[in-house]
């Protein structure tokens, strides 16, 4: 017989990676945006949340324009991994 201490961790991951697997089972497809797209999709953001569009957004961005507590700045950056 095995302990379970010798198990354990294994058994976790499996165990997580069986949740993950269920609960993706769940979600609709995965659709990657076009180019065009993920563009007009960082462009409405930026103007939703800032009222700048996407490319005036990262040029403010990267003059150090925002502080972090500006309303709305965390879900514009979700979209730019770039400015990360």
């Amino acid at each position: 017989m095995v302990s379970h201490a010798a198990v354990g961790p294994c058994c976790r991951r499996v165990s997580h990676l069986l949740l993950t697997i269920d609960t993706m089972s769940n979600m609709p497809p995965v659709i990657e945006a076009t180019p065009e797209v993920w563009e007009e999709t960082r462009n409405s953001v930026a103007m939703h949340f800032l009222g700048k569009t996407s490319d005036e957004f990262v040029r403010l961005y990267n003059e150090g324009a925002y502080d972090e507590d500006v309303p709305g700045l965390m879900a514009v950056l979700a979209l730019f991994p770039e400015l990360d």
